[in-house]
């Protein structure tokens, strides 16, 4: 008894320590599992650059503040997903520019003081940035007076303190990149030498004979590839087998389709509002409530309309009922709304006051374009005015003409419903995305005869049913098909269309065959070779109108790509040298101590060819197109000289120069300062990509995008 009194008393201490252990060893595995990740926090990794880590937190937090600056530049609310898109991969160049020229700035010691900045905003060296935005259209000048109000108020507003702030920052990280590729261009150097060389080189000219051999003159069976020659190939050209990460991929899609059913539902579906449709009082809101498509406001003549429905509406009178007929995938019912005599076009000009632009809100414009308009309604001179005051560049120099406007045309839809529908001389406030519009109508066309047609439409899509029989086809081929073999076997057995995505990128968007894949391409990422692309062990994706289940059959990691992998390539590279190294050997016996082409080419059964007036920026020869090679060796010649065997792009050929012209001198000096032009253009850039590759970047943006 007391030996189970003393078991029960520590019972509660023991279950305790076992229990802990547990935990512990459950936390730990975790923990190795993940290889430390939860202490590193490689898994909020965005990206390293330069051995410096950036979280997907920081990026993140960049993406939405210049989402918020694009928004407030754009006057827009939302951003569709291209520009979301773009603005991440504009960050991203930000930010690997940021962290590879970091460590630069710093040795260099390059820097933009306060005085500079100052410069670039109010001094003497204003920024284009800065031009762009406060330049008085009315004079083209800078407005001084203009920067120091709003820098004086910009804190007042977070937006514009953000966008304030955004366009320092940009300021400054250009300022600094000048300051690096000019100290770049300083170093750079064209010597007289080169210069002079250069200079006559680009005034020789030469008229050259030659003979060809193609690679293609020898069969492959003369020639003999050992896996060592291909082997030292690929080892003196791996760089040219520098490959970024992929992947390829195969997939069949399940198209998600309305049915023969569908198409009956969509047309029963008009056929039953008919009778409503003709007797409602209150079409447009009948329209906007029961149809797919909204109502449309503009009247038409006869000649916009299709054959069938003109006839129809310009024979009949308002309240007449046209369909049910099929049309852009919809089933349709038109009504003869209204019948008017409207001119075809009118003559107009308006002034544009818009928002956030000369530092105003939305009240300021509303109450500007108030003020105007009393001021033209009590004869003021419209054509000075909209020279003075519109913010259409386009038409403020012509006084805000418009020229001759048409119902249904660019114009917005509540600008030519205003210019139709207004007396001559009237002014008109009109509202629109752009900002407000004082109109006034000038002239009109003659009148004609124009219908407004209500229609009613019932788009033909697939209806839930349909959708879930065609995901229950997708799901039994996923379930059934788990392996490639059996993939590969159950697309011929149930003759489905496979189709093939290859070289697909870490951080492509789409792929051949599927726009918006960004989901598949994904989850192809982290799947192994040969196995069903899975998310969240999901193998079917909802791409667009699609069901999409795919294999990856390819991995290629970043890095020299394996000799297996390119073999092909390097045994094309290696069976064209064996080629040219005989077609040379050949040549050499046929030249013997021949003093000129001719015997050679008879010997070895080939044609003289002529190329003339060839100089040193020729980029390819008559006959035998681009060879650089060729072109090098014939302009570096003597007149009457024999070349050696050359290999060229194409073949093997032999040269004879037959006369040298010397062109007009150029000035060494002028391609001396082309050519110091030419480098330092692209020097601070190179210099910058150079930098980049030694920065080992290590990008994980797949992960989160």
């Amino acid at each position: 008894m007391a030996t189970l009194e003393k078991i029960r008393n520590r019972a509660g201490v023991l279950v305790g320590v076992v229990i802990g252990m547990a935990l512990l060893a459950f936390v730990l595995g975790d923990l190795f599992s993940q290889g430390g990740a939860a202490f590193r926090g490689d898994r909020y990794e965005l990206a390293e650059i330069a051995g410096k880590s950036i979280p997907y937190k920081q990026f993140r937090k960049e993406v939405e503040e210049l989402t918020k600056i694009n928004k407030f530049s754009g006057g827009q609310s939302a951003v569709d997903a291209e520009t979301r898109e773009r603005i991440r991969n504009q960050v991203w160049q930000r930010m690997t520019r940021e962290y590879v020229m970091a460590d630069e700035y710093d040795e260099l010691g390059i820097s933009v003081s306060s005085q500079e900045l100052w410069d670039m905003v109010q001094g003497e060296n204003i920024h284009p940035m800065i031009r762009r935005i406060f330049t008085n259209p009315e004079t083209g000048q800078v407005n001084s007076m203009a920067i120091i109000r709003f820098l004086k108020s910009y804190d007042q507003d977070g937006r514009r303190k953000a966008y304030w702030l955004y366009l320092e920052d940009q300021m400054i990280r250009e300022r600094k990149f000048t300051k690096f590729s000019n100290l770049i261009n300083q170093g750079l150097h064209v010597s007289q030498a080169e210069s002079q060389q250069l200079a006559s080189l680009n005034s020789k000219r030469v008229d050259f004979n030659y003979v060809m051999k193609n690679f293609s003159d020898i069969p492959d069976s003369e020639i003999n590839i050992t896996e060592e020659d291909l082997e030292n190939y690929y080892d003196k050209h791996q760089q040219q087998y520098k490959q970024s990460a992929n992947r390829d991929i195969e997939y069949v899609a399940f198209n998600i389709e309305p049915t023969e059913k569908d198409i009956e539902a969509a047309h029963e579906y008009v056929v039953k509002m008919r009778k409503d449709f003709k007797t409602s009082n209150r079409t447009k809101e009948f329209v906007n409530l029961n149809s797919d498509i909204e109502f449309d406001d503009t009247y038409y003549k006869k000649e916009e309309l299709s054959d069938t429905l003109a006839d129809f509406m310009f024979s009949s009178e308002p309240g007449a009922v046209y369909g049910p007929y099929r049309q852009d995938e919809a089933f349709k019912l038109s009504k003869l709304n209204d019948i008017q005599y409207l001119p075809d076009s009118v003559r107009a000009r308006h002034i544009l006051i818009q928002p956030r632009r000369r530092r105003r809100n939305i009240q300021n414009a509303r109450n500007l374009a108030d003020s105007l308009k009393q001021v033209l309604e009590q004869g003021g001179d419209f054509a000075e005015l909209a020279r003075k005051h519109s913010d259409d560049q386009g038409t403020a120099s012509e006084g805000g003409n418009l020229g001759w406007i048409k119902q249904g045309g660019e114009m917005a839809e509540s600008i030519t419903d205003t210019a139709f529908f207004s007396p001559t001389g009237a002014v008109r406030m009109v509202q629109t995305q752009y900002g407000f519009h004082l109109l006034e109508v000038m002239e009109k066309g003659k009148k004609v005869k124009k219908v407004q047609v209500a229609t009613l439409a019932r788009r033909i899509e697939p209806s839930s049913e349909t959708y879930q029989n065609v995901y229950s086809k997708a799901s039994r081929f996923a379930g059934q098909n788990q392996t490639y073999q059996d993939f590969e076997q159950a697309i011929q057995e149930q003759d489905l269309t496979k189709r093939m995505a290859n070289n697909v990128q870490i951080n492509a968007q789409s792929i051949p065959g599927l726009e918006n894949a960004r989901s598949l391409v994904r989850a192809a990422f982290q799947t192994k070779e040969k196995k069903i692309i899975t998310s969240n062990n999901d193998p079917i994706f909802e791409i667009s109108d699609k069901f999409i289940i795919g294999f990856v059959t390819d991995i290629s990691k970043e890095g020299i790509a394996p000799l297996e992998e390119v073999k092909s390539d390097v045994r094309v590279k290696v069976k064209e040298e064996k080629k040219a190294e005989l077609l040379q050997k050949q040549f050499k016996e046929a030249m013997g101590e021949a003093q000129s082409l001719e015997p050679v080419a008879e010997q070895m059964g080939l044609q003289v060819r002529e190329a003339n007036d060839v100089s040193y920026e020729t980029f390819s020869i008559p006959g035998a197109g681009s060879e650089p090679k060729v072109v090098g060796a014939a302009t570096s010649m003597e007149q009457g000289q024999l070349s050696y065997p050359i290999k060229g792009e194409n073949g093997v050929y032999l040269l004879q120069v037959v006369q040298v012209a010397q062109g007009q001198q150029v000035d060494p000096r002028m391609v001396q300062q082309r050519e110091m032009q030419r480098l330092q253009r692209t020097a601070g850039y190179d210099a910058f990509n150079a930098l980049k590759d030694a920065a080992e970047i290590k990008d994980n943006r797949h992960k989160f995008y």
